[in-house]
C-alpha cells in the first residue's frame, strides 16, 4: 500500500469519490465525503508491480450536485498529491 493525498483545489465545498483503479474487488476508497474548500485527506491506495498507484475520482460540487467533474491519476508514488476541483 502507498499513502497518496487527496486534496480539495476548488473554490468550492466538493463532495469527493475515489476509487482505486488497482484494486478488483472493493475499489471504492471515498464515496462522497465532503471536502471544505482547501481540505486535504491521506488515502492508502494499492500499487501495482512497479510500486505506483492509480485512482479514478469524481467530485460533485456541494451546492450544485448535479454538477460532476471526473479524473484519472495515474502512475503515483507514496506521498504524491492528486488534486481535485471542478
Amino acid at each position: 500500500m502507498i499513502n497518496v493525498t487527496v486534496k480539495n483545489d476548488d473554490v468550492r465545498d466538493l463532495f469527493v469519490t475515489v476509487v482505486d483503479a488497482n484494486v478488483a474487488v472493493d475499489p471504492v476508497v471515498l464515496n462522497g465525503t465532503r471536502f471544505n474548500r482547501g481540505d486535504a485527506r491521506v488515502i492508502a491506495i494499492q500499487e501495482d508491480g512497479d510500486g505506483r498507484g492509480h485512482v479514478r475520482w469524481q467530485v460533485n460540487i456541494a451546492d450544485e450536485p448535479a454538477t460532476i467533474k471526473t479524473g484519472d491519476e495515474g502512475r503515483l508514488n507514496d506521498g504524491d498529491t492528486v488534486s481535485v476541483s471542478s
